[in-house]
């Protein structure tokens, strides 16, 4: 392993199978991670949509200040 790279070198059939093996494993990894962030960020975006539709017609929050700017710092971070 190099940082995020996995190197293998070799020519035989099983190193090449090997190869194969690990590039499937990573990709699958990183798209059942990719999937975690997608629905994480599906969720803090509908509760933002939620929230700017109750603005954009002209009425109040009914949410605190304090919970408002959670969200907001919840959004920033991810």
């Amino acid at each position: 392993m190099q940082g995020d790279v996995l190197v293998f070198q070799g020519k035989s059939a099983e190193e090449k199978n090997h190869l194969n093996m690990s590039a499937f494993v990573m990709g699958f990894s990183r798209s059942t991670r990719l999937s975690v962030l997608q629905d994480s960020l599906e969720e803090r975006t509908q509760i933002t949509r939620e929230k700017s539709e109750i603005l954009s017609g002209g009425l109040k929050l009914t949410s605190k200040e304090a919970d408002e700017l959670r969200l907001t710092g919840k959004l920033l971070l991810f």
